[in-house]
Protein backbone atom coordinates (compact mmCIF):
# COMPACT_ATOMS: atom_id res chain seq x y z
CA UNK A 1 0.00 0.00 0.00
CA UNK A 2 1.45 3.11 -0.21
CA UNK A 3 2.34 5.33 2.88
CA UNK A 4 0.07 7.09 4.38
CA UNK A 5 0.60 10.43 5.38
CA UNK A 6 -1.57 11.44 8.17
CA UNK A 7 -0.45 14.98 9.50
CA UNK A 8 0.72 18.22 7.62
CA UNK A 9 1.14 21.23 9.70
CA UNK A 10 0.48 25.33 9.27
CA UNK A 11 -2.04 25.09 6.51
CA UNK A 12 -4.86 28.05 6.85
CA UNK A 13 -3.66 31.46 8.36
CA UNK A 14 -0.54 32.79 9.76
CA UNK A 15 -0.45 35.64 11.81
CA UNK A 16 2.50 37.39 10.63
CA UNK A 17 6.01 36.39 9.04
CA UNK A 18 9.18 38.61 8.14
CA UNK A 19 11.08 38.01 5.20
CA UNK A 20 13.86 35.50 4.82
CA UNK A 21 13.30 34.00 7.79
CA UNK A 22 12.16 30.05 8.18
CA UNK A 23 8.98 28.48 8.33
CA UNK A 24 8.54 25.44 10.40
CA UNK A 25 6.54 22.46 8.42
CA UNK A 26 5.11 19.25 10.48
CA UNK A 27 4.38 15.89 8.90
CA UNK A 28 3.60 12.49 9.91
CA UNK A 29 3.94 9.18 7.65
CA UNK A 30 3.15 5.41 8.62
CA UNK A 31 4.30 3.15 6.85
CA UNK A 32 6.92 -0.41 7.35
CA UNK A 33 8.78 0.00 3.87
CA UNK A 34 9.18 3.69 4.26
CA UNK A 35 11.75 5.12 2.24
CA UNK A 36 12.65 9.10 1.01
CA UNK A 37 10.65 12.08 1.77
CA UNK A 38 10.49 15.06 -0.17
CA UNK A 39 9.04 18.56 0.05
CA UNK A 40 9.20 20.96 -3.17
CA UNK A 41 8.77 24.48 -2.49
CA UNK A 42 11.30 26.47 -4.56
CA UNK A 43 12.49 23.31 -5.71
CA UNK A 44 12.59 19.44 -4.55
CA UNK A 45 14.14 18.86 -1.19
CA UNK A 46 14.95 15.68 0.74
CA UNK A 47 14.20 15.30 4.28
CA UNK A 48 14.31 12.56 6.83
CA UNK A 49 10.77 10.92 7.46
CA UNK A 50 11.10 10.29 10.69
CA UNK A 51 12.12 13.46 11.86
CA UNK A 52 8.35 14.95 11.04
CA UNK A 53 9.30 18.53 11.11
CA UNK A 54 11.39 20.63 8.63
CA UNK A 55 12.05 24.54 8.26
CA UNK A 56 12.92 26.32 5.47
CA UNK A 57 13.30 29.86 4.13
CA UNK A 58 10.70 32.28 2.93
CA UNK A 59 12.18 34.74 0.14
CA UNK A 60 8.73 34.97 -1.63
CA UNK A 61 5.66 35.98 0.26
CA UNK A 62 4.01 35.56 -3.05
CA UNK A 63 4.54 31.61 -2.99
CA UNK A 64 2.40 30.03 -0.57
CA UNK A 65 2.13 26.47 -0.92
CA UNK A 66 4.13 23.44 -0.93
CA UNK A 67 3.88 19.53 -1.72
CA UNK A 68 5.14 16.95 0.73
CA UNK A 69 6.15 13.16 -0.85
CA UNK A 70 6.87 9.70 0.68
CA UNK A 71 7.89 6.93 -1.45
CA UNK A 72 8.02 3.29 -0.19
CA UNK A 73 10.88 0.85 -0.85
CA UNK A 74 8.60 -0.64 -3.73
CA UNK A 75 8.01 2.81 -5.27
CA UNK A 76 5.10 3.20 -4.10
CA UNK A 77 4.53 7.06 -3.50
CA UNK A 78 1.90 9.55 -1.28
CA UNK A 79 1.45 13.17 -1.60
CA UNK A 80 -0.15 16.13 -0.15
CA UNK A 81 -0.73 19.68 -1.03
CA UNK A 82 -0.88 22.31 1.52
CA UNK A 83 -1.87 25.85 1.38
CA UNK A 84 -1.53 28.92 3.78
CA UNK A 85 -1.84 32.90 3.83
CA UNK A 86 -0.41 35.47 5.88
CA UNK A 87 -2.32 38.25 7.91
CA UNK A 88 0.24 40.29 7.48
CA UNK A 89 3.99 40.37 6.03
CA UNK A 90 6.62 41.72 7.55
CA UNK A 91 8.98 42.90 5.27
CA UNK A 92 11.54 45.04 7.48
CA UNK A 93 12.25 46.72 10.51
CA UNK A 94 14.55 49.73 11.23
CA UNK A 95 16.25 50.53 14.08
CA UNK A 96 19.70 51.31 15.78
CA UNK A 97 21.78 48.17 16.50
CA UNK A 98 22.73 49.82 20.33
CA UNK A 99 21.62 52.22 22.16
CA UNK A 100 21.72 54.84 25.03
CA UNK A 101 19.57 55.81 28.15
CA UNK A 102 17.66 58.86 27.24
CA UNK A 103 18.81 59.01 23.69
CA UNK A 104 15.82 59.44 20.96
CA UNK A 105 15.33 56.47 19.24
CA UNK A 106 13.08 55.77 15.89
CA UNK A 107 11.56 52.04 15.58
CA UNK A 108 10.01 51.17 12.29
CA UNK A 109 8.38 47.89 10.60
CA UNK A 110 7.49 47.61 7.12
CA UNK A 111 4.56 45.59 6.48
CA UNK A 112 1.83 43.87 4.09
CA UNK A 113 -1.33 43.21 4.71
CA UNK A 114 -2.49 39.82 3.49
CA UNK A 115 -5.15 39.28 0.96
CA UNK A 116 -8.14 38.25 3.32
CA UNK A 117 -7.11 41.56 5.14
CA UNK A 118 -7.71 43.26 1.20
CA UNK A 119 -8.55 46.88 1.53
CA UNK A 120 -8.34 46.80 5.46
CA UNK A 121 -6.61 49.65 7.64
CA UNK A 122 -4.66 49.59 10.61
CA UNK A 123 -5.62 51.09 13.93
CA UNK A 124 -4.77 50.95 17.30
CA UNK A 125 -0.75 51.33 16.84
CA UNK A 126 0.91 51.13 19.73
CA UNK A 127 4.60 50.55 20.11
CA UNK A 128 6.11 48.43 23.35
CA UNK A 129 9.44 48.82 24.47
CA UNK A 130 10.25 47.48 27.81
CA UNK A 131 7.47 45.53 28.61
CA UNK A 132 5.75 48.88 28.55
CA UNK A 133 3.20 50.44 25.74
CA UNK A 134 3.91 53.54 24.15
CA UNK A 135 0.52 55.35 22.54
CA UNK A 136 0.74 57.66 19.30
CA UNK A 137 2.74 54.94 16.75
CA UNK A 138 1.78 55.78 13.22
CA UNK A 139 1.18 53.69 10.40
CA UNK A 140 1.30 55.69 7.26
CA UNK A 141 -0.28 53.86 3.95
CA UNK A 142 2.78 53.51 1.59
CA UNK A 143 0.54 51.66 -1.60
CA UNK A 144 -1.93 49.32 -2.01
CA UNK A 145 -1.53 47.06 1.13
CA UNK A 146 2.14 48.42 2.22
CA UNK A 147 2.46 50.03 6.04
CA UNK A 148 5.27 51.79 7.28
CA UNK A 149 4.81 51.57 11.38
CA UNK A 150 7.01 53.94 12.85
CA UNK A 151 7.76 55.76 16.77
CA UNK A 152 10.26 57.81 18.33
CA UNK A 153 11.33 57.17 21.88
CA UNK A 154 13.26 59.01 24.31
CA UNK A 155 15.28 55.32 25.89
CA UNK A 156 14.46 54.76 29.47
CA UNK A 157 16.51 54.58 32.21
CA UNK A 158 16.91 50.88 31.95
CA UNK A 159 20.56 50.80 33.33
CA UNK A 160 23.24 48.68 31.15
CA UNK A 161 20.56 46.00 29.46
CA UNK A 162 18.95 44.31 26.71
CA UNK A 163 15.67 45.60 25.90
CA UNK A 164 13.01 43.86 23.69
CA UNK A 165 10.66 45.56 21.25
CA UNK A 166 7.37 45.32 18.94
CA UNK A 167 4.50 46.83 17.49
CA UNK A 168 0.77 45.71 17.98
CA UNK A 169 -2.26 46.87 15.51
CA UNK A 170 -6.06 46.09 14.64
CA UNK A 171 -6.54 44.86 11.17
CA UNK A 172 -9.98 44.06 9.98
CA UNK A 173 -10.89 43.18 13.83
CA UNK A 174 -7.39 40.96 14.24
CA UNK A 175 -4.89 42.38 16.50
CA UNK A 176 -0.92 41.49 15.40
CA UNK A 177 2.03 41.92 16.92
CA UNK A 178 4.81 41.94 14.88
CA UNK A 179 8.22 39.97 15.65
CA UNK A 180 10.20 40.73 18.95
CA UNK A 181 13.18 42.68 18.29
CA UNK A 182 16.12 43.37 20.72
CA UNK A 183 18.38 45.85 21.20
CA UNK A 184 21.31 46.42 23.77
CA UNK A 185 20.95 49.73 26.18
CA UNK A 186 24.28 51.08 27.72
CA UNK A 187 23.92 53.58 30.75
CA UNK A 188 24.35 56.96 30.96
CA UNK A 189 27.11 58.20 33.70
CA UNK A 190 27.66 61.63 34.42
CA UNK A 191 29.76 62.82 37.96
CA UNK A 192 32.97 64.04 39.00
CA UNK A 193 35.74 62.75 37.38
CA UNK A 194 37.92 60.02 39.17
CA UNK A 195 40.02 57.44 37.77
CA UNK A 196 37.40 55.41 36.42
CA UNK A 197 35.43 57.85 34.38
CA UNK A 198 38.34 60.36 32.92
CA UNK A 199 36.53 61.67 29.94
CA UNK A 200 36.69 65.30 30.55
CA UNK A 201 33.42 66.97 29.90
CA UNK A 202 33.73 70.44 31.22
CA UNK A 203 36.00 71.81 33.47
CA UNK A 204 35.07 74.90 36.16
CA UNK A 205 37.84 77.28 37.55
CA UNK A 206 37.77 80.30 39.53
CA UNK A 207 38.98 84.19 39.09
CA UNK A 208 38.31 87.13 41.22
CA UNK A 209 35.92 89.97 39.14
CA UNK A 210 38.75 92.82 39.61
CA UNK A 211 41.45 94.04 37.14
CA UNK A 212 44.00 91.99 37.61
CA UNK A 213 41.58 88.44 37.50
CA UNK A 214 43.67 86.50 39.87
CA UNK A 215 43.21 83.20 40.15
CA UNK A 216 41.77 81.75 43.06
CA UNK A 217 40.27 78.86 45.45
CA UNK A 218 36.32 77.88 45.71
CA UNK A 219 33.82 75.72 46.78
CA UNK A 220 30.44 74.75 45.16
CA UNK A 221 27.99 74.78 47.70
CA UNK A 222 25.37 73.12 45.68
CA UNK A 223 24.75 72.26 42.11
CA UNK A 224 21.98 70.52 40.15
CA UNK A 225 22.14 69.34 36.49
CA UNK A 226 19.41 67.87 34.16
CA UNK A 227 20.90 65.26 32.03
CA UNK A 228 20.23 63.76 28.52
CA UNK A 229 20.88 62.77 25.15
CA UNK A 230 17.43 63.19 23.45
CA UNK A 231 14.89 65.77 23.88
CA UNK A 232 14.92 65.77 27.66
CA UNK A 233 11.24 64.17 28.32
CA UNK A 234 13.75 61.06 29.99
CA UNK A 235 16.47 62.59 32.12
CA UNK A 236 18.99 61.88 34.24
CA UNK A 237 19.92 63.92 37.24
CA UNK A 238 23.14 64.55 39.60
CA UNK A 239 23.47 66.71 43.18
CA UNK A 240 26.90 67.74 43.48
CA UNK A 241 28.69 70.04 46.62
CA UNK A 242 32.00 70.35 47.53
CA UNK A 243 33.16 72.17 50.48
CA UNK A 244 36.84 72.19 49.90
CA UNK A 245 38.16 75.10 48.14
CA UNK A 246 39.84 74.06 44.74
CA UNK A 247 41.24 76.02 42.11
CA UNK A 248 38.91 73.74 39.98
CA UNK A 249 36.54 70.97 39.30
CA UNK A 250 36.04 68.37 36.55
CA UNK A 251 33.12 66.83 35.36
CA UNK A 252 33.29 63.66 32.98
CA UNK A 253 30.79 61.58 30.97
CA UNK A 254 30.48 58.13 29.54
CA UNK A 255 29.51 57.20 26.74
CA UNK A 256 32.05 59.70 25.28
CA UNK A 257 31.61 59.35 21.73
CA UNK A 258 28.05 61.19 22.45
CA UNK A 259 26.67 64.91 22.76
CA UNK A 260 25.79 66.20 26.28
CA UNK A 261 22.50 68.23 27.18
CA UNK A 262 22.34 69.51 30.75
CA UNK A 263 20.38 72.25 32.59
CA UNK A 264 22.81 73.28 35.69
CA UNK A 265 22.48 75.46 38.46
CA UNK A 266 25.65 75.64 40.64
CA UNK A 267 26.28 77.68 43.88
CA UNK A 268 30.17 78.66 44.81
CA UNK A 269 31.92 80.74 47.20
CA UNK A 270 35.31 81.37 49.08
CA UNK A 271 36.20 82.75 52.27
CA UNK A 272 36.75 86.10 50.81
CA UNK A 273 33.68 86.39 48.78
CA UNK A 274 29.50 86.21 48.91
CA UNK A 275 28.26 83.42 46.71
CA UNK A 276 27.36 83.32 43.25
CA UNK A 277 24.70 81.15 41.43
CA UNK A 278 25.63 79.96 37.45
CA UNK A 279 22.76 78.93 36.23
CA UNK A 280 22.97 79.13 32.44
CA UNK A 281 20.77 78.04 29.41
CA UNK A 282 20.84 74.53 28.17
CA UNK A 283 24.26 73.64 27.75
CA UNK A 284 25.89 71.77 25.30
CA UNK A 285 28.70 69.50 25.78
CA UNK A 286 31.40 67.31 23.73
CA UNK A 287 34.81 65.56 24.98
CA UNK A 288 35.79 68.09 23.88
CA UNK A 289 35.67 69.59 26.86
CA UNK A 290 34.25 73.19 27.75
CA UNK A 291 36.27 75.64 29.94
CA UNK A 292 33.59 77.59 32.15
CA UNK A 293 35.46 80.63 34.34
CA UNK A 294 33.54 81.54 36.84
CA UNK A 295 33.95 84.80 38.80
CA UNK A 296 33.65 86.28 42.56
CA UNK A 297 33.45 89.38 43.94
CA UNK A 298 35.27 90.25 47.44
CA UNK A 299 32.79 90.83 50.05
CA UNK A 300 34.47 94.42 50.69
CA UNK A 301 34.03 95.55 47.03
CA UNK A 302 30.36 95.04 46.33
CA UNK A 303 26.56 95.21 47.58
CA UNK A 304 23.10 93.21 46.97
CA UNK A 305 21.75 94.45 43.94
CA UNK A 306 17.71 93.28 43.63
CA UNK A 307 15.60 92.81 40.73
CA UNK A 308 12.07 92.64 40.55
CA UNK A 309 10.40 91.10 37.55
CA UNK A 310 7.13 91.67 35.85
CA UNK A 311 4.73 91.55 32.82
CA UNK A 312 3.42 95.02 31.59
CA UNK A 313 0.18 94.99 33.48
CA UNK A 314 2.25 94.41 36.88
CA UNK A 315 2.01 90.73 37.19
CA UNK A 316 4.84 88.93 38.53
CA UNK A 317 6.96 86.94 36.68
CA UNK A 318 9.05 83.79 38.08
CA UNK A 319 11.36 81.85 37.18
CA UNK A 320 13.05 84.87 34.56
CA UNK A 321 16.84 83.91 33.91
CA UNK A 322 19.01 86.71 34.49
CA UNK A 323 22.50 86.91 32.71
CA UNK A 324 24.71 89.75 34.31
CA UNK A 325 27.19 90.78 31.82
CA UNK A 326 30.67 93.23 32.18
CA UNK A 327 33.41 94.28 29.98
CA UNK A 328 36.70 93.26 32.16
CA UNK A 329 40.01 93.21 30.27
CA UNK A 330 39.09 94.17 26.99
CA UNK A 331 36.21 90.84 26.89
CA UNK A 332 32.99 90.50 27.94
CA UNK A 333 32.40 88.17 30.66
CA UNK A 334 29.36 86.60 32.29
CA UNK A 335 29.59 87.59 35.77
CA UNK A 336 27.05 85.65 37.33
CA UNK A 337 23.53 84.26 36.20
CA UNK A 338 20.20 83.25 38.37
CA UNK A 339 16.54 82.85 37.87
CA UNK A 340 13.86 84.84 39.74
CA UNK A 341 12.08 83.17 42.69
CA UNK A 342 8.66 82.63 43.59
CA UNK A 343 8.15 86.15 44.55
CA UNK A 344 9.82 87.56 40.93
CA UNK A 345 12.96 88.22 42.67
CA UNK A 346 16.90 88.15 41.79
CA UNK A 347 19.77 89.15 44.17
CA UNK A 348 23.32 89.75 43.05
CA UNK A 349 26.24 90.44 44.87
CA UNK A 350 27.86 93.05 42.14
CA UNK A 351 30.71 96.09 42.58
CA UNK A 352 29.25 99.33 42.45
CA UNK A 353 32.14 101.10 40.87
CA UNK A 354 31.01 99.01 37.79
CA UNK A 355 28.60 99.30 34.73
CA UNK A 356 26.89 95.94 34.40
CA UNK A 357 25.03 94.49 30.90
CA UNK A 358 21.53 92.73 32.04
CA UNK A 359 19.91 90.53 29.88
CA UNK A 360 16.29 89.06 30.66
CA UNK A 361 14.46 86.38 29.65
CA UNK A 362 11.52 84.37 29.74
CA UNK A 363 9.63 82.15 26.88
CA UNK A 364 6.65 84.26 25.69
CA UNK A 365 8.27 87.41 26.49
CA UNK A 366 11.04 89.63 24.64
CA UNK A 367 14.07 89.84 26.26
CA UNK A 368 14.73 93.08 28.45
CA UNK A 369 18.34 94.37 28.33
CA UNK A 370 20.06 96.90 29.71
CA UNK A 371 22.94 98.27 31.54
CA UNK A 372 23.07 99.71 35.35
CA UNK A 373 25.37 100.48 38.25
CA UNK A 374 24.42 98.60 41.05
CA UNK A 375 22.34 100.19 43.72
CA UNK A 376 20.78 98.37 46.90
CA UNK A 377 17.05 99.58 46.05
CA UNK A 378 15.16 97.00 44.37
CA UNK A 379 14.97 97.76 40.56
CA UNK A 380 11.70 96.78 38.53
CA UNK A 381 12.48 95.06 35.23
CA UNK A 382 9.29 95.06 33.27
CA UNK A 383 9.20 92.26 30.72
CA UNK A 384 6.86 92.96 27.19
CA UNK A 385 4.99 90.33 25.92
CA UNK A 386 5.80 88.40 22.48
CA UNK A 387 2.02 88.30 22.06
CA UNK A 388 -1.34 90.72 23.13
CA UNK A 389 -1.36 89.65 26.49
CA UNK A 390 -5.43 88.65 27.42
CA UNK A 391 -6.59 89.42 30.95
CA UNK A 392 -9.90 88.71 32.42
CA UNK A 393 -11.20 87.24 29.16
CA UNK A 394 -10.56 90.97 27.12
CA UNK A 395 -7.51 92.15 25.20
CA UNK A 396 -5.37 94.25 26.82
CA UNK A 397 -3.44 96.27 24.05
CA UNK A 398 0.28 96.93 24.14
CA UNK A 399 0.04 100.54 23.89
CA UNK A 400 -1.17 101.15 26.99
CA UNK A 401 1.65 102.53 29.19
CA UNK A 402 2.19 104.10 32.94
CA UNK A 403 3.98 105.67 35.42
CA UNK A 404 3.92 105.03 38.94
CA UNK A 405 6.36 107.63 41.37
CA UNK A 406 8.15 107.57 43.36
CA UNK A 407 10.19 105.43 41.24
CA UNK A 408 12.69 104.15 44.18
CA UNK A 409 11.82 101.31 46.04
CA UNK A 410 12.80 102.86 50.03
CA UNK A 411 11.99 105.78 51.35
CA UNK A 412 12.98 107.79 54.70
CA UNK A 413 10.50 107.59 56.94
CA UNK A 414 9.16 110.34 59.04
CA UNK A 415 9.31 112.40 55.66
CA UNK A 416 6.34 113.78 53.25
CA UNK A 417 6.00 112.17 49.84
CA UNK A 418 4.66 112.45 46.75
CA UNK A 419 3.06 109.50 45.00
CA UNK A 420 1.43 109.66 41.31
CA UNK A 421 0.33 107.66 38.66
CA UNK A 422 0.02 109.00 34.97
CA UNK A 423 -1.86 106.43 32.64
CA UNK A 424 -2.07 107.04 28.72
CA UNK A 425 -3.78 104.24 26.68
CA UNK A 426 -5.54 104.34 23.09
CA UNK A 427 -8.63 102.48 24.95
CA UNK A 428 -11.37 104.55 26.24
CA UNK A 429 -10.27 104.60 30.02
CA UNK A 430 -12.79 104.71 32.50
CA UNK A 431 -11.56 104.90 35.95
CA UNK A 432 -7.83 105.20 37.59
CA UNK A 433 -6.80 105.07 40.69
CA UNK A 434 -4.51 104.72 43.92
CA UNK A 435 -4.75 103.38 47.04
CA UNK A 436 -1.65 103.48 49.65
CA UNK A 437 -1.47 101.80 53.01
CA UNK A 438 0.34 100.74 55.59
CA UNK A 439 -1.45 96.79 55.17
CA UNK A 440 -3.59 97.42 57.72
CA UNK A 441 -5.07 101.45 57.52
CA UNK A 442 -5.81 103.38 54.16
CA UNK A 443 -2.86 106.29 54.11
CA UNK A 444 -4.05 108.21 50.90
CA UNK A 445 -6.68 107.22 48.23
CA UNK A 446 -7.01 109.22 44.74
CA UNK A 447 -8.95 108.48 41.68
CA UNK A 448 -9.80 109.87 38.25
CA UNK A 449 -12.95 109.01 35.91
CA UNK A 450 -10.41 108.70 32.45
CA UNK A 451 -6.75 108.16 31.94
CA UNK A 452 -4.27 110.95 33.12
CA UNK A 453 -2.48 111.97 36.09
CA UNK A 454 -3.39 111.36 39.30
CA UNK A 455 -1.54 112.28 42.57
CA UNK A 456 -1.61 112.70 46.20
CA UNK A 457 1.06 113.07 49.60
CA UNK A 458 1.45 111.62 52.61
CA UNK A 459 3.78 111.51 55.76
CA UNK A 460 5.68 108.23 55.83
CA UNK A 461 5.71 108.24 59.86
CA UNK A 462 7.22 105.83 61.53
CA UNK A 463 6.21 102.83 58.88
CA UNK A 464 8.31 99.91 57.74
CA UNK A 465 6.28 99.22 54.46
CA UNK A 466 4.15 100.94 52.55
CA UNK A 467 1.61 99.01 49.88
CA UNK A 468 0.50 100.61 46.86
CA UNK A 469 -2.83 99.40 44.58
CA UNK A 470 -3.08 100.95 41.08
CA UNK A 471 -5.94 100.43 39.08
CA UNK A 472 -6.68 101.17 35.41
CA UNK A 473 -10.53 99.97 34.35
CA UNK A 474 -11.90 99.52 31.12
CA UNK A 475 -15.58 98.82 29.95
CA UNK A 476 -14.64 95.01 29.68
CA UNK A 477 -11.74 94.55 32.45
CA UNK A 478 -9.57 95.62 35.30
CA UNK A 479 -5.90 95.75 35.73
CA UNK A 480 -4.38 95.76 39.22
CA UNK A 481 -0.59 97.23 40.14
CA UNK A 482 1.01 96.30 43.38
CA UNK A 483 4.00 98.22 44.61
CA UNK A 484 5.62 97.92 47.85
CA UNK A 485 8.19 100.48 49.30
CA UNK A 486 10.36 99.92 52.69
CA UNK A 487 10.90 102.50 54.88
CA UNK A 488 13.42 103.08 57.11
CA UNK A 489 16.16 106.01 58.36
CA UNK A 490 18.72 105.50 55.58
CA UNK A 491 18.83 107.50 52.67
CA UNK A 492 17.06 106.18 49.37
CA UNK A 493 20.12 104.78 47.53
CA UNK A 494 22.58 104.32 50.59
CA UNK A 495 24.35 101.05 49.43
CA UNK A 496 26.38 100.34 52.41
CA UNK A 497 27.13 97.26 54.01
CA UNK A 498 25.52 99.43 56.99
CA UNK A 499 22.37 99.84 54.91
CA UNK A 500 22.09 96.45 54.19
CA UNK A 501 22.17 95.03 57.53
CA UNK A 502 19.98 97.85 58.81
CA UNK A 503 17.79 95.92 56.57
CA UNK A 504 18.14 92.76 57.72
CA UNK A 505 17.48 93.88 61.26
CA UNK A 506 14.69 95.79 60.71
CA UNK A 507 13.11 93.73 58.00
CA UNK A 508 14.15 89.96 58.57
CA UNK A 509 16.50 88.12 55.80
CA UNK A 510 13.63 87.75 53.39
CA UNK A 511 13.72 91.50 52.92
CA UNK A 512 17.88 92.04 52.99
CA UNK A 513 18.05 89.23 50.52
CA UNK A 514 15.38 91.41 47.95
Amino acid sequence: TNPNITEAGFGGIISIHVINTNLTFTWNVEDTNLDICTFNHDGNVTVNCAANTTSFNITDFSNRNLTFFANDTFGQESSVSVAWNYNVSQFTSTFSASTFETKTETFQANITLGADLNGSTISNVQFFYNGSVNTGASAVNTAGQNFNLSHAIDIPLVGTSTQEWFFSFDADGVNVNTTTETQPVTELLFQACNATLATQFINFSFRNETVNQEDITASITSSAWTYFLGTGTVNKSLSYANTTENFFYDFCFNPPNQTLSTTLEIAYTNTESQQRVFSPTLLTLTNITTQQTLFLLPTTLGLFSQFFTQDTIGNTLVGVLSVITRTLGGSTITVTSDTTDGSGIVVFFLNPDVTYTATFSLTGFLDNVFTFVPITDLRTVTMGSVTTTVVNGSTISLGTSYEIQPSNESLNNNTIITFSFNVTSPETINLISMNITNSTTQRLFVSNSGQGFISGTLNTDNNTKLFGEFIIETANETITIKRVWFVGIEFVGDYSLFRQLTLFNDYGFDEFIK
